[in-house]
């Protein structure tokens, strides 16, 4: 969620009994379960047991896609888990610069010149 950057628009949005939210992006189906192992990869740590619950019909994907990831030594197996190596800490810094504050670089700037900008495309 994104509210609006213009204090006067978001008060008159309140003051109306609106919300003062500006963009929104529910995740839902397939995308949840991949925002939740984005997350627990940039927590350094995915629990494996997890997976299944969390990915459903893409769990399988995902493990061949950290399968990968640990085959190029970003992460390492511990028990349940996979954990982050200062390999895949490097790249996933650098992967979250490039592409997650791009994104936010864009939202913001929507944001910033239009108090409700309806859409921004990336």
């Amino acid at each position: 969620m994104l509210n609006t950057f213009d204090l006067a628009a978001w008060e008159d949005a309140v003051a109306a009994g609106g919300p003062a939210v500006a963009l929104r992006l529910p995740f839902a189906g397939q995308m949840s379960g991949w925002w939740w192992l984005y997350w627990r990869i940039y927590d350094t740590r995915v629990p494996l047991d997890a997976l299944d619950e969390m990915l459903g019909p893409d769990a399988a994907k995902a493990r061949r896609w950290l399968a990968a990831l640990r085959a190029a030594g970003l992460l390492r197996a511990r028990g349940g888990l996979l954990d982050l190596t200062d390999a895949g800490a490097f790249w996933l810094h650098l992967a979250q610069n490039h592409f997650a504050l791009a994104y936010v670089d864009a939202l913001w700037t929507a944001g910033r010149g239009r108090p409700w900008p309806g859409a921004v495309a990336i």
